[in-house]
């Protein structure tokens, strides 16, 4: 019964800000570059797909529902972690989360994907796209007071 694990992964997901902090205070896997998070110049100078590492992407709203919507296989962020980490889950099945530029900044609205992807250490599918592309319910989700750089993720009431 893998129930164990994904407990395990939401509590590791939870229980992690510490080990985020020592992250952002270093640099991480970013040491070196000018900013952990992607900046227009670096945006304008991606391909409009390809794949980037989630920890460069900002999260457009302060929280995100632990449980995914159908049409994925997978019921939540954890569970979907394990299966891109174990391999039975391609990135390609998540589609691409869509970049855009907004005041001066790089986001995207698909937070629990990007949320996925970190705690998996994989890559992230991304396509560019422009703020008038996107509907209004997407540029709904902008409601960060933290510039994008956290999030609390959600869990269901047991």
């Amino acid at each position: 019964d893998p129930s164990h694990i994904f407990k395990g992964a939401a509590e590791e997901l939870q229980s992690s800000r510490a080990a985020r902090a020592s992250i952002n205070a270093v640099g991480g896997e970013n040491a070196g570059r000018q900013s952990r998070y992607l900046t227009v110049a670096e945006f304008n100078e991606l391909p409009t797909t390809g794949t980037i590492d989630p920890w460069r992407l900002r999260t457009s709203q302060n929280t995100a529902p632990w449980n995914f919507k159908p049409p994925f296989q997978a019921s939540n962020i954890g569970e979907a972690a394990y299966q891109l980490r174990i391999g039975e889950s391609a990135p390609s099945q998540f589609g691409a989360v869509k970049l855009v530029e907004k005041e001066g900044k790089i986001w995207s609205v698909d937070n629990r994907r990007i949320l996925t992807f970190r705690s998996a250490g994989k890559d992230i599918p991304y396509e560019k796209t422009t703020w008038d592309a996107l509907t209004p319910a997407q540029k709904s989700h902008f409601t960060s007071t933290t510039n994008g750089e956290s999030i609390i993720i959600l869990t269901p009431k047991q």
